[in-house]
């Protein structure tokens, strides 16, 4: 998920982009699919999160920066 997000800011044309809205979409559902997988409300356990949901966490808070990646990936 960090990869295509680098890659997305230096992306030279809407076709890269696209692609890389997919492998983006990819690994978030991959993500979300692993969570619920586990049956737990975050990644460490199911009490709290723990050091592996902080280390995610700040790279969901920058999505918000990629306004025109956030439209077609998250929504």
């Amino acid at each position: 998920v960090i990869g295509p997000l680098y890659k997305f800011r230096t992306a030279k044309d809407a076709e890269d982009k696209k692609a890389i809205e997919v492998e983006l979409k990819a690994g978030l559902e991959f993500m979300e699919k692993d969570l619920v997988e586990r049956g737990t409300k975050f990644y460490g356990g199911d009490v709290r999160p723990m050091m592996v949901d902080y280390m995610i966490w700040p790279w969901v808070e920058r999505l918000d920066s990629f306004d025109e990646l956030v439209v077609h990936v998250v929504a």
